[in-house]
Formats: C-alpha cells, sequence, structure tokens
C-alpha cells in the first residue's frame, strides 16, 4: 500500500479529535483554564492523548482571536538546543496565550526560568506525564474501546475494523499512539489488505 493510501498516516491521524470519556468538553477545559488565573497542565501516560487535547485547546483560543504560541519542549542536551529554547521563549513572551508540550524535558530550573521568563502571558497551559508544575486541568486516559472507536474513525468507509482491538491495546500497555504506529506500520507493508493477521489481532 503506498503511503498516502494508508489510513494511518500521521495526517489523519491529526485530524481525529480528542474524545472526552467522561463528559468533560474543550469548553469546560477552558474555563477551568482560566479559572485557575490561565495556569494549567493536562496530564497523563504516554499516548493518551495529551499533545491532541493541547492542541485543540491552542486552537480554541486563536480561534477567539487571542494571539498564541505553541512550543514543544526538548531536551536540553546541547546548546544549540538551550539557544532555541531561548529563542522560543523571546517569541512567545510577546503573545497573551503560550502551550507548552511535553513540559516535563525541562529540568525544575529551567522550568522555573521558564515560567518567569512568561510571566506577564494571560494563559500558560501544558502537557506533561505527571502533576505538580502547573495546576491540573485534566487527566488523559485510555482504554480499549477509545483505540477501537480510532480505528473504526480512520479506516476507509465501509471497511470493517480490526478484530479484538483489546489484544493490540494491552499489547502497547495502553500507549493508542504507538498502537496506531504498529497499524501504520502494517498497512504499508507491500501485501497489507483492510485486514490485520491473526498476530495483530
Amino acid at each position: 500500500m503506498i503511503a498516502r493510501e494508508n489510513p494511518f498516516t500521521a495526517t489523519r491521524m491529526h485530524s481525529v479529535r480528542y474524545k472526552f470519556s467522561d463528559g468533560d468538553s474543550l469548553r469546560r477545559l477552558r474555563l477551568r483554564l482560566e479559572a485557575s488565573g490561565g495556569r494549567g497542565m493536562i496530564v497523563g501516560p504516554e499516548g493518551s492523548g495529551k499533545s491532541t487535547l493541547l492542541d485543540e485547546l491552542c486552537r480554541n483560543f486563536a480561534a477567539s482571536g487571542k494571539t498564541v504560541f505553541s512550543l514543544r519542549a526538548q531536551r536540553l542536551n546541547s546548546i544549540g538546543s538551550l539557544r532555541h529554547l531561548l529563542s522560543q521563549l523571546r517569541q512567545a513572551s510577546s503573545v497573551e496565550c503560550v502551550f507548552i508540550d511535553s513540559s516535563e524535558r525541562l529540568n525544575r530550573i529551567i522550568w522555573s526560568y521558564v515560567r518567569w521568563r512568561l510571566r506577564k502571558c494571560k494563559i500558560i497551559a501544558g502537557a506533561a506525564h505527571s502533576p505538580g508544575r502547573l495546576p491540573t486541568l485534566y487527566f488523559t486516559t485510555t482504554s480499549s474501546s477509545l483505540l477501537s472507536s480510532i480505528v473504526k474513525e480512520l479506516l476507509p468507509r465501509g471497511a470493517e475494523a480490526p478484530k479484538e482491538i483489546s489484544a493490540l491495546f494491552e499489547e502497547h500497555g495502553g500507549n493508542v499512539r504507538t498502537a496506531l504506529r504498529e497499524l501504520y506500520d502494517y498497512y504499508s507493508s507491500a501485501d497489507a489488505s483492510l485486514e490485520l493477521p491473526q498476530t495483530v489481532r
């Protein structure tokens, strides 16, 4: 199967909206962030949708006319990565809302500097694996049914969803992102069809 026909390409997966499983909503999340003084963190394990939800929150603020800046944190293991962060902070300090993904990659000293540098911003929201750096806005979780619903959404209309998604979910320890990546790899194989082999099921 050629890449553009793969139902699990990055472009298609980026079109999938975050699925709230507890009756919450993006509107409520935004109101919670504003009520917490404009500071908050989306917390959850790897592959649970933190980045997806943070991106949607960023677009929501942008759509309402706010100036936004999206920053994906990198581990500062070189002079170049530190310079890149400082350059981003110079740009971000002049906007109203800053969204920081993968904030756990910044050690506590750098994180304190980031918060100080962005202190004039009305909104600072981030995503991290563990709580503590900012008030927790929302915990992202995964489930076999969540993975199943995403797979069904991505497969072509009329195609049957792969069976026993629960096994795939368990194999990846609940990490929806890596489970979807495995499906992408399968459909990228030359002889792949829209029916998963028994080993993947």
